[in-house]
């Protein structure tokens, strides 16, 4: 779980930086101690004046964004170091199998002859697997899919752990709306 400390805005308010959990801190392992941290975290969030608790959420939900983005990334790099294992067939058109004066047949004649090419996926090899249509040597393929799943079971692990954490600063926020508006 994150810890926090008060920093300042630019209007002067106190807010929540989102820092990361000493390593070592002593959680409770197990389904007791996830709800434990859960409450714990609870009670860190309700303890924030507003702007400090939309400004934690803000960046919790901006470093969310982030995490996605880089496992998406990751995903696609080891899709491709895969896809380099495995070979992965070009494109075929099936000009025996397209119609005559039909869209295949038109796509052929009019787009893939305007740029001299006789196939959709001419180039496509060297293009998404720059680097590995070379010979990379002997373990590095296998090296580089060990380094990305273990990236990615990382990235995912934090990212489940960012969405946790605005989760909670989500429920804190809506019960201070729902206390305002209970008040009102």
């Amino acid at each position: 779980m994150g810890s926090s400390a008060g920093a300042q805005d630019e209007a002067g308010a106190t807010v929540a930086v989102v820092g990361i959990a000493r390593a070592d801190a002593q959680v409770p392992r197990g389904p007791a101690g996830e709800a434990a941290a859960r409450e714990s975290v609870r009670l860190e969030l309700r303890q924030l004046a507003l702007p400090a608790l939309r400004s934690r959420r803000r960046a919790l939900l901006a470093e969310a964004e982030s995490t996605a983005h880089w496992l998406r990334l990751v995903r696609a790099r080891r899709d491709l170091v895969l896809a380099f294992v495995t070979g992965v067939d070009e494109l075929r058109v099936p000009l025996e199998a397209a119609s005559d004066g039909g869209p295949l047949d038109l796509h052929a004649v009019a787009d893939l002859a305007a740029h001299g090419l006789t196939e959709p996926s001419a180039g496509l090899r060297d293009l998404v697997l720059p680097g590995l249509a070379a010979d990379p040597g002997p373990g590095a393929v296998e090296q580089a899919l060990r380094r990305l799943t273990a990236a990615q079971r990382r990235l995912g692990d934090y990212e489940r752990a960012l969405r946790e954490e605005l989760a909670a600063a989500t429920e804190v926020l809506v019960e201070h709306h729902c206390g305002a508006l209970a008040d009102r």
